[in-house]
């Protein structure tokens, strides 16, 4: 078909309610619907449901215009503009060919979208199953660390206590290093089983009364033995005293490792890591702070997501699951974790937890 029948070549047809070609009135672009058979026959194999999406909404409607349907002629796609109006003795459908320049380009893009879309879906998919296996795997291992750990911690404290009396002080050390070390390995699991439960977003806690003072100082004094460096630069002020709170003891621990340990990873040798914990008359708040290098703004967008690992600690063991999980721990007890710049570098981790009072 030449161009210059474009916009002045058409084909007008009456068909049946049923769709069938009845009489063919007038056709100069050589289109040649069948007398007896289906209309949709002109429509190209992508166009055949648009077709007959157009016919329904005609039997509903009584007239439709402006539809657009691509049709084979002579081995060549053009684009019908395509109108129908039901009259008194059947459908009666009016097409007139369209320049396809601007047509062929937009269906290209839309086609080309949609195969994009598809990939896209077939890909979130793979990424789905694949973050499904790797939180049953992170859960299966720290299920794993739970019974040998768990026989390392208990046989560590009936030998502190059998032998109290013959110990030396090197070798009471030396226990005493065991069992915290057991500790530090019960929380890490914790904290993995954590993460495998965030991924599959069941969560739980297990509200108590707490003593969040006591936690927060034996959870210093753990870090500051399993920990050369915070082992005389961990500073803790404790200001005000409270009653019991309702936490969950475990996450909240968890919650305090995770803050320490990024400090740690974040301070250069020698550095001052300050713990504040402050008692308010309605909320209670930890504050702890590093004067490492600090974080970029492109680290700080994506702090709390999972798997992020950030500044000096990307030279360090971890794989950045800490801060998220911090952060859920903090809001699924009403509290907010927010990070605030620290004066002459690093980063200060602000914790806010409602003082909710444990009953008596």
């Amino acid at each position: 078909m030449s161009a210059g029948i474009v916009g002045t070549a058409g084909v007008v047809v009456l068909c049946t309610a049923e769709g069938m070609v009845q009489e063919v009135l007038h056709d100069s672009i050589g289109l040649a619907p069948q007398v007896g058979r289906p209309f949709t026959q002109i429509a190209e194999p992508e166009s055949l449901a648009k077709l007959e999406a157009f016919q329904q909404a005609l039997v509903e409607q009584g007239a439709v215009l402006g539809w657009e349907i691509n049709v084979a002629i002579d081995g060549v796609t053009v684009c019908l503009g395509l109108n129908g109006a039901v009259t008194s003795t059947g459908i009666l459908l009016m097409g007139s060919a369209v320049p396809l320049g601007l047509y062929d380009e937009v269906t290209r893009l839309n086609n080309m979208l949609a195969n994009l879309q598809r990939k896209m879906a077939k890909q979130n998919v793979a990424m789905d199953r694949l973050n499904a296996l790797k939180d049953q795997f992170v859960g299966m291992a720290a299920h794993a660390l739970q019974t040998p750990n768990g026989a390392i911690s208990v046989l560590a404290e009936a030998l502190l206590e059998e032998l109290d009396p013959t110990l030396s002080e090197v070798h009471r050390e030396y226990l005493e290093t065991i069992r915290s070390s057991a500790e530090y390995v019960r929380v890490l699991a914790g904290i993995y089983l954590d993460a495998a439960a965030i991924g599959a977003g069941a969560m739980r806690f297990t509200f108590a009364p707490t003593d969040l003072a006591d936690l927060v100082s034996r959870s210093v004094k753990l870090h500051r033995t399993v920990s050369a460096r915070l082992h005389d630069s961990a500073a803790l002020t404790i200001e005000g005293s409270g009653p019991p709170l309702l936490l969950d003891k475990g996450k909240i621990e968890e919650a305090l490792h995770n803050l320490l340990d990024n400090a740690d990873k974040h301070s250069p040798a020698g550095a001052l890591v300050e713990i504040d914990l402050a008692f308010g008359e309605e909320s209670v708040r930890l504050r702890v702070t590093d004067h490492g290098q600090g974080m970029s703004p492109e680290e700080r967008a994506g702090l709390f997501q999972p798997y992020q690992v950030t500044g000096a600690s990307k030279d360090k063991t971890g794989v950045g699951l800490g801060l998220s999980i911090v952060r859920r721990i903090v809001e699924g007890h009403g509290g907010n974790v927010r990070l605030e710049e620290t004066p002459g570098g690093g980063a200060t981790f602000v914790v806010t937890l409602p003082l909710r009072v444990a009953p008596v």
